[in-house]
């Protein structure tokens, strides 16, 4: 054990908190040199100095405070001559006279030893059997970042500092730190010392120690700007698991040179620590749990995770904890993409749906029932679930938004122009801005800046000519604003499900009005976001039914059993929106319509011989409930089933179902038992008349389409409502259209007598469309009639 040197110590009453983020806009470390015994596993101490190389960036500096807890500080050297300090708490505070102004540098060695420390739940020093190791953040201390618990530093987001380590080991042990191993020396008495350089700067959170018993398993990989080492550090026992588990890290390091640009580090580095809370993204040595190295491929996204900070977190680093989105988001966005890139794109989405609907259900609730925005998230929620899954859910988002070209070719360039950096929301959006040509501002503000989810659904549609006008509604998930320039692919599919025409446009507020110079086409349905570039609050599945039979569907909240087909391949959509149903038109008093979420159902199968399983949960619990907890305010057998053909129609008790409230009228738990599934829209609603009746729902997306001005012809349809036959008196040049609920034209009214009629007696009952043409196809006006059989 090495003796500290004893000076005086000037003991002055001080703050104790530790320093704070704007002492790095004053002073900054520009090296720092870390010399350690690390032998001493039965007192477990560490002890040794730090040497930090210290520049002043603002004049008149009297100061130099530093983080370092826990540990015991026995003397403090400047430029060589002792000099006086005091610690109290985690403040390390060291008089600098002379002050020192812009530009000078001085070095301060720094003598200290003790037994660190280790953070309540996550993170510090740990010993366990011949390992010695530190886990570089603490979830419950605050700041998060922990290098202060074994070096003096300015332990925030960002400072940068490259670093020596010194590492004194006893023998047949090996210390792995970050950078490249420089020398390995006997001392001659039963230690080695180890010495590894890491010239590139990173924030005090991100230097490692790791010592054990270690092997080296390591090769050389070929990058796209140049070669560099892959080491592993693992005990020779498990070194053939290692390789195994890990047989897919070059794809990994691949895919991500791919698309964030080259590796921009010395080595890429995995050190095994026995630890089960995770790993830690050390830069360049990476502390990676035992447990994930275990022979198979089964823990191969987390090694791609902690990877992937090797660019986001190391390369660049929140300037912020409350901007954890970042890193963690990031890099948990960067397991999708590695997916992607070892099993293909259908890997890709399967993984985005699994997590999208994760997210949507469950993900405030895993966040003590808070919703947060990204970009300010509580220090208690840093390293939550909303900053991991959310923020990795939103990048996939930022790509749907963007597009893959603009996006890859411009997260690139941020971080070649931000290497080595701390970064802002507002500066990666500005920069996205500038480098996209698009303006970033709606996307960060909804995403970003505001906690919440949008969902958008087709209110109604209508088909002349070329022109096909879409009213689109907005609705939100505990979102304060709604969304604007809001990409949406908007896809023209036939009842086989075949995509007929696709193309993309930009919805804004609640309610907005767009138009698509489609195609002409028969019939079709109108499906938002068919391929989910965009995880709102909307999930849906869709089946290709061959055969009959049951069929979960996971993502549509619903099980189906189908007992014949019209075909020999059917396609059926099911569509779960996460907010609140349309209320009544004309509201029944007591009679309640779900306020969190509801079904839309479409496609060419045979829904009458279709049947399926609702359940509902009102509980508080992550395994099924958060479904009516918000809705259901009575006992369960006040519920019952709504249904219209079509979002203009008003909703109606459902015909074909039972109640089963699985023996128990108040647990909030049962299933709507439907002997039939049409096509259509489907809600809960309540019976409840101790609270206020809905407010009535408006038709807020007045559409019109065409070139012409609406209104301009006189006429009108009667009788409305219809038992199907209607009529219209209007001038003969003129062409009356008349689409179904669902937008699709199913004929024209034809003349006879002077009067045009239509006969829809054997259609379904719903809301109807019959718009007016000239006789150059130009729209002049439309009016719906409601059939009622």
């Amino acid at each position: 054990m090495k003796r500290f040197l004893v000076v005086f110590v000037l003991f002055t009453p001080i703050c104790m908190r530790a320093a704070t983020p704007t002492i790095s806009d004053s002073l900054d470390i520009l090296h720092t040199t870390i010399h350690l015994e690390i032998t001493d596993y039965a007192g477990k101490t560490i002890n040794g100095y730090a040497e930090l190389e210290v520049q002043a960036k603002v004049d008149g500096m009297d100061l130099l405070p530093l983080d370092l807890m826990t540990l015991t500080v026995d003397s403090v050297w400047m430029d060589g001559v002792s000099t006086a300090f005091t610690h109290a708490g985690e403040l390390l505070s060291i008089p600098l006279t002379p002050a020192m102004n812009t530009g000078d540098t001085r070095t301060f060695r720094i003598f200290y030893g003790g037994e660190p420390d280790q953070d309540a739940s996550w993170g510090g020093w740990y010993w366990s059997g011949d390992y010695s190791y530190q886990m570089g953040v603490g979830f419950d201390a605050d700041p998060h970042n922990f290098g202060r618990i074994w070096f003096p530093c300015f332990d925030n987001f960002i400072e940068r500092s490259s670093f020596t380590f010194e590492i004194i080991t006893p023998s047949g042990y090996k210390a792995f730190c970050g950078g490249t191993l420089e020398s390995e020396s006997d001392n001659g008495d039963g230690t080695t010392t180890w010495i590894w350089q890491l010239p590139q700067p990173i924030p005090s959170y991100l230097a490692s120690v790791a010592v054990s018993t270690y092997s080296t398993v390591a090769w050389q990989h070929t990058g796209i700007a140049s070669d560099y080492p892959v080491q592993l550090g693992v005990k020779p026992s498990d070194s053939t698991k290692m390789k195994n588990s890990f047989i897919n890290l070059d794809a990994a390091i691949e895919a991500f040179e791919n698309a964030y640009g080259p590796y921009r580090w010395d080595r890429v580095g995995f050190t095994v620590v026995p630890f089960f809370g995770g790993a830690m993204e050390h830069a360049t040595n990476i502390a990676y749990p035992s447990f994930a190295v275990d022979n198979t491929l089964t823990w191969e996204t987390l090694y791609a995770h902690e990877l992937s900070h090797m660019w986001w977190g190391d390369l660049i680093t929140c300037s912020d904890q409350s901007e954890m989105w970042l890193n963690e988001g990031w890099a948990s966005f960067s397991e999708y993409l590695f997916t992607e890139a070892l099993y293909g794109r259908k890997a890709y989405e399967d993984m985005v749906k699994e997590q999208h609907l994760e997210i949507i259900h469950y993900g405030f609730a895993r966040d003590g029932g808070n919703y947060f925005p990204l970009a300010e998230m509580p220090h208690e929620y840093t390293y939550g679930f909303t900053t991991y899954t959310r923020g990795a859910m939103t990048v996939h988002n930022l790509r749907g938004y963007m597009g893959d070209e603009l996006f890859f070719s411009c997260i690139t360039e941020f971080l070649d122009e931000y290497a080595f950096q701390p970064v802002t929301s507002e500066q990666f959006r500005d920069h996205l801005s500038e480098c996209s040509g698009i303006d970033m501002t709606p996307f960060f503000d909804g995403w970003i800046f505001q906690a919440g989810t949008p969902a958008v659904e087709v209110d109604y549609f209508s088909y002349t000519a070329d022109d096909l006008g879409i009213c689109i509604e907005q609705k939100l998930n505990h979102a304060p604003d709604y969304f604007t320039n809001y990409p949406i692919e908007v896809s023209l599919v036939d009842k086989q499900g075949h995509t007929l025409y696709a193309e993309t446009v930009h919805a804004n507020g609640p309610n907005d009005e767009v138009h698509i110079n489609a195609p002409a086409l028969d019939s079709f349905y109108v499906v938002l976001d068919r391929n989910n570039l965009i995880a709102d609050a909307v999930t849906a599945d869709e089946i290709f039914l061959t055969t009959t039979g049951e069929y979960n569907l996971e993502y549509g909240l619903m099980d189906i059993n189908v007992q014949s087909l019209n075909q020999d391949t059917d396609w059926i959509r099911v569509e779960h929106y996460w907010v609140g149903a349309d209320t009544y038109k004309e509201p029944v008093t007591g009679l309640h319509v779900h306020t969190q979420r509801y079904w839309r159902i479409l496609g060419g199968y045979n829904g009458q011989q279709t049947s399926a399983t609702i359940r509902f949960n009102g509980t508080i619990s992550t395994s099924g409930g958060y479904l009516e907890n918000e809705f259901m305010t009575t006992s369960d057998d006040s519920l019952l089933l709504l249904y219209r053909a079509d979002p203009q129609d008003e909703w109606s008790i459902y015909t074909y179902y039972l109640l089963d409230v699985w023996g128990n009228h108040t647990d909030k738990r049962g299933a709507f038992e439907l002997s039939q599934l049409l096509p259509g829209e489907y809600a809960i609603g309540q019976y409840d008349h101790s609270i206020a009746d809905d407010q009535a729902d408006s038709d807020l997306c007045a559409l019109t389409t065409g070139s012409a001005e609406p209104g301009n012809t006189d006429w009108k349809l009667f009788p409305n409502p219809s038992n199907g036959m209607f009529y219209a008196i209007i001038p003969a040049s003129l062409t009356a259209r008349v689409f179904d609920p669902h937008g699709r034209q199913i004929g024209t009214m034809k003349k006879q007598d002077g009067i045009f009629q239509a006969d829809l007696r054997e259609g379904t009952s719903g809301l109807y469309l019959v718009t007016l043409e000239d006789s150059d196809g130009r729209f002049l006006d439309a009016q719906k009639v409601l059939i009622i059989r």
